[in-house]
């Protein structure tokens, strides 16, 4: 009976000197260490331990305590000054954490309606261009006017961009109107091909297209189109009409002026 009444006293002395000695104020003055050796001199001495994962706080940067009887609090905010670190006390454990901001400036950022107009070099609408804020899904084509309307970050970056020209980027900064003038791409041009039925990029391009540059022709003394380019491109055969607008065969097809027939292979 007395060895256990012992036991229980020594235990309840211990508990008592644990709390008395987690209770008591922090009192040193330490300059130019480092986070790691603050929290090694608060754990010899007054027997707290920091519970974190390394890759959230920086134990090598240098700081400078001064405490005078003052709470853990104050000490822990100390040590984890200029660092996003929220802390919780638990026994003689001080468990760091990294704050996590609770949303980004980009996902803070309001959303406006803006409007504008695209132009090229010579102030006529660019008909089709593509308006779209940078980084998302929202965007928009220019219409028949070069007209568009888009609803966009306040704080986002408006892309401008379109085939032949120089693409465009500009800062939104809460700007409402926009009238946007594209320059010409010259490398860009020289990639274009159009064929009869639109406009196509040289390497989207799986058709056989052949060209002609004009210095070609420009010296042939011929009397019409189909006779200065017959021989010049491969699979273009050029050659007199076959027959008369009444159906019948028109012996003079070969004669200067004749009418051409084209063929393309």
């Amino acid at each position: 009976m007395n060895s256990i009444i012992k036991k229980s006293f020594l235990v309840s002395c211990l508990l008592f000197f644990q709390v008395v000695l987690l209770g008591q104020n922090i009192t040193m003055k330490l300059e130019n260490i480092t986070v790691k050796e603050a929290m090694e001199v608060l754990k010899n001495k007054y027997s707290y331990s920091f519970v974190f994962e390394i890759r959230d706080v920086d134990v090598k940067k240098i700081i400078s305590l001064s405490l005078d009887n003052a709470p853990i609090e104050e000490a822990i905010q100390q040590i984890i000054q200029g660092q996003d670190l929220s802390y919780n006390i638990r026994e003689n454990n001080i468990v760091l954490k990294k704050i996590i901001p609770s949303a980004t400036a980009k996902e803070q950022a309001t959303l406006i309606k803006i409007k504008g107009v695209v132009l090229d070099h010579s102030g006529d609408p660019i008909i089709g261009s593509t308006v779209k804020e940078k980084n998302t899904s929202r965007g928009t084509i220019t219409d028949a006017s070069g007209n568009f309307a888009l609803e966009v970050s306040s704080n986002g970056i408006l892309v401008i961009s379109y085939i032949g020209f120089i693409t465009q980027e500009i800062q939104i900064k809460n700007q409402r109107e926009f009238r946007i003038t594209l320059q010409e791409d010259i490398q860009t041009l020289k990639e274009v091909i159009v064929v009869g039925y639109g406009v196509q990029r040289k390497e989207n391009l799986t058709g056989a297209v052949a060209s002609l540059e004009g210095k070609t022709i420009e010296n042939r003394s011929v009397s019409n189109v189909a006779q200065a380019l017959q021989g010049t491109i491969g699979n273009l055969n050029i050659s007199p009409n076959a027959s008369n607008l009444a159906g019948d065969w028109d012996s003079s097809g070969g004669a200067p002026g004749a009418a051409q027939h084209i063929n393309i292979r």
